[in-house]
């Protein structure tokens, strides 16, 4: 009964949106309010997930990339241009299709109960030993990696510029950041035992991330943690409250002060002068960082296949295939687009690449099979009800959170995947 209820619902709430960028597109409407329309519709969304202990379901997505295109709409920075009709229909018409395979799965409508039941199916001693090894191996490498670049990362004045030339080699630099990894491993170790010497491993770990100056290695443990942390343990709506306040935080703040550090008050006047409101210019980094991958998936959109024929898989398949170097970057492609020399790549969310590669019908389609993947997934751990399984879950998911922000199903998202599978397997009490 719930899930044709909320189908009845999302059918209803596409279509005012549909009407209402009709509106839009005829000069009937104005965007900011459609944008505060989106916006608003979101935010009963992810209230509602937050009262029934489901924050974390897969239904969160479509309200959070929804969210994204809400804050777009109402072009709080002179950078946003605006999206044309067709590539605002691709969105609508992907989140719809994401929320239509969520209505199949009947566990996304059950509540999940305060006493959370999660079997704690791990050696806690095997997790150790695997955690130990993890952090040393991936330690020595980041070590190695900032005695050639000379320093500390985050401590260079040229951060902005320079942390992109950090990686001495890719394979290296995959393992350096296995800190990530580490982090979770640790927070995990840490729900069932307390531990002095773990303790100091995840403050280490943390610490050799932020030593690299980038927001997402510090976004990864710490949404992924959470995801695991919420299931497993009950989380009073204050305490979720905070830890949304700490993630918007580091998704704006970092920027701002890498940006100052390395740009000096010049960067401030940048954002007065593209701020449509110069007093609130500190908070346009943030609203940029959520909104802004929507312009460049525009170039994206613009551009395939009148400029550039579908990739079929150069973007999204081919770049993932170790030591043959086939395929190519989006963000390169994107950069010759733009005409410009920018020092590294721009986001523009999960569909950027997937549209590039497989145009209009081939973006639904791909929507549908990532959300009928999480989907499955979340089931089994609702079934299992197993640690194991939890951890799985979080990890994808995360992957799929941040496709508001950019494509993360890369080399490196199938490497890191395959640890975590050896390593559960290595841990698990009941493995056979």
């Amino acid at each position: 009964m719930k899930q044709q209820s909320y189908l009845i619902r999302i059918c209803f709430t596409y279509i005012v949106l549909f009407i209402a960028l009709d509106f839009v597109s005829n000069n009937l409407l104005n965007e900011s309010i459609y944008g505060m329309l989106i916006i608003v519709i979101c935010l009963i969304n992810i209230i509602e997930l937050a009262i029934t202990n489901s924050l974390f379901s897969p239904r969160l997505f479509s309200s959070l990339f929804l969210l994204t295109y809400g804050l777009y709409e109402l072009r709080l920075s002179t950078q946003i241009k605006g999206l044309t009709a067709s590539a605002q229909i691709l969105i609508l018409f992907c989140m719809l299709s994401w929320d239509v395979i969520c209505c199949t799965n009947p566990y996304n409508f059950i509540r999940i109960p305060e006493k959370r039941n999660i079997i704690f199916n791990l050696s806690i001693d095997r997790l150790k030993i695997v955690t130990v090894g993890i952090f040393i191996i991936s330690a020595i490498c980041m070590l190695y990696e900032w005695y050639r670049f000379g320093g500390v990362p985050a401590l260079s004045q040229n951060l902005e510029i320079t942390r992109f030339d950090i990686s001495v080699n890719s394979y290296i630099h995959i393992v350096a950041v296995m800190q990530r990894i580490v982090a979770v491993f640790t927070v995990i170790y840490l729900i069932k035992r307390r531990s002095v010497l773990m303790c100091v491993i995840l403050v280490c770990s943390l610490l050799l991330l932020l030593g690299l100056g980038a927001r997402a290695e510090l976004l990864y443990p710490i949404l992924i943690s959470l995801i695991i942390g919420y299931n497993y343990y009950f989380f009073p709506k204050r305490k979720l409250l905070i830890w949304g306040i700490i993630v918007f935080i580091i998704i704006g703040v970092v920027p701002l002060i890498r940006h100052y550090i390395s740009f000096g008050s010049s960067y401030i006047s940048d954002l007065r002068s593209i701020s449509r409101y110069p007093s609130l210019y500190f908070l346009t980094p943030l609203y940029e960082s959520f909104a802004y991958n929507l312009e460049i998936f525009q170039v994206d959109f613009s551009s395939f296949p009148k400029l550039l024929p579908y990739g079929f898989g150069t973007y999204t398949v081919l770049p993932n295939i170790p030591f043959v170097h086939l395929g190519q970057s989006i963000t390169d492609v994107q950069n010759y687009l733009l005409g410009n020399n920018f020092y590294a790549g721009l986001a523009s969310t999960y569909l950027g690449s997937v549209y590039a590669d497989y145009g209009f019908i081939g973006s639904i389609v791909f929507t549908i099979v990532m959300s009928f993947v999480v989907n499955h997934i979340y089931a089994k751990k609702q079934r299992d009800n197993k640690l194991t399984t939890l951890i799985i879950y979080a990890y994808v998911y995360y992957a799929v959170l941040m496709g508001f922000y950019h494509y993360v199903f890369d080399v490196v998202f199938f490497f890191y995947l395959i640890i975590i599978v050896f390593s559960i397997y290595y841990v698990k009490k009941d493995r056979t």
